[in-house]
């Protein structure tokens, strides 16, 4: 006779950490975890205000909050707004400015994936997170922003040169960091930024014609031990053919592995 054995643990009830403040349509979302090396679990997330359309929307506040006890409780939230964006100018309706001026952003993101702590050299111990804004010139770009005091304070990082959108990162068994990214410049490939310096600058980007997408989605990049692991949808007209592929060269070249 064999019996089913009994689980030792299990998921806890689903918690909300932020509902939002005001309208109970404005959203608390695209949250980005990650687990410090003390074992303090850190999210960042973004608050945004409900709007009709695309071109209603405003300033975006960013947030973070964290947890010691593996979730258990969590603290309250601090507004990192002014550390992790430059300035949005907004009309009398809460409406973004376009185009922003110099120095000045439009509406701005998140991954929406989660934060890395850099293992290596350089700035080992580095909390990076993928971000993304509308620049002055209209155009939507990939950026990081860094913590080097455990989320207590943050810093704009480099960005993508060539437009993108929602984006991943990794960092790479030398100490680099790879930013990949939906494209916005060139519809059907995956766009590519290599930093050598933890997230500061971006060295200038490219279209990496091995991982090919839908019109621009979200993906998904992992390391795993010396591979690299990319899922995303891959086909040029379709959401479809949800892939994993695999690259042992840093991603250099990539081979299909599971689809």
């Amino acid at each position: 006779m064999t019996t089913t054995p009994t689980p030792t643990s299990c998921w806890k009830p689903l918690q909300v950490l932020d509902r939002g403040e005001g309208d109970p349509r404005n959203r608390a979302g695209l949250p980005n975890p990650v687990v410090l090396d003390d074992g303090r679990v850190l999210v960042v997330y973004l608050w945004s205000q409900c709007v009709d359309g695309e071109e209603d929307r405003g300033r975006r506040h960013v947030y973070v909050l964290h947890s010691d006890d593996d979730g258990r409780t969590w603290s309250s939230r601090r507004n990192i707004t002014d550390q992790a964006q430059r300035r949005c100018r907004q009309d009398a309706e809460g409406r973004w400015v376009d185009p922003p001026t110099r120095g000045e952003w439009g509406w701005t993101g998140l991954g929406p994936v989660h934060s890395i702590v850099k293992a290596q050299a350089p700035h080992p111990g580095r909390v990076v997170n993928a971000s993304r804004r509308v620049a002055p010139n209209s155009k939507t770009y990939s950026h990081v922003i860094y913590s080097d005091d455990d989320g207590d304070t943050w810093r704009i990082g480099g960005a993508l040169s060539l437009r993108s959108t929602e984006n991943t990162m990794v960092e790479l068994s030398n100490g680099d960091l790879m930013l990949n990214a939906r494209s916005t410049d060139a519809i059907g490939h995956r766009t590519v930024g290599i930093s050598e310096d933890g997230g500061a600058t971006f060295a200038p980007a490219w279209l990496d014609r091995n991982l090919p997408e839908p019109g621009g989605v979200q993906a998904s990049l992992l390391r795993y031990g010396d591979k690299l692991l990319f899922s995303n949808p891959r086909d040029r007209s379709d959401r479809t053919s949800g892939t994993i592929q695999v690259s042992d060269d840093g991603g250099r070249t990539w081979a299909r592995w599971v689809r």
